[in-house]
């Protein structure tokens, strides 16, 4: 997968941004574009999307587009894209149904 969503999301198992680990003074965050250092187009704009969605869904902190108390960046350096649950339909046809 790419190294960022690893680093941000999975890592050593499933990182929550939970209100005990939090300082108490911030209160929103803001998320700039990660950078992109891979071949692939857009995937960068995917992560950082993926990034804001999980913050807002969480309702700890507030996105904002500039100033906020803490600011996440990040670099995009490797991307992959591997199946990981296929089946087969017929002879020779492996049909993908999600990727890792």
């Amino acid at each position: 997968m790419l190294t960022i969503a690893a680093s941000l999301m999975s890592g050593c198992g499933v990182y929550t941004f939970s209100g005990s680990t939090l300082p108490a003074h911030l209160k929103t965050v803001d998320i700039p574009l990660f950078a992109n250092r891979t071949v692939q187009p857009g995937v960068a704009e995917s992560i950082t999307q993926g990034v804001s969605q999980s913050l807002v869904g969480s309702a700890l902190l507030r996105v904002v587009p500039s100033g906020g108390d803490a600011t996440i960046s990040g670099t995009v350096t490797a991307y992959s894209n591997q199946p990981y649950t296929y089946g087969s339909t017929e002879f020779r046809q492996v049909n993908v149904s999600s990727y890792s």
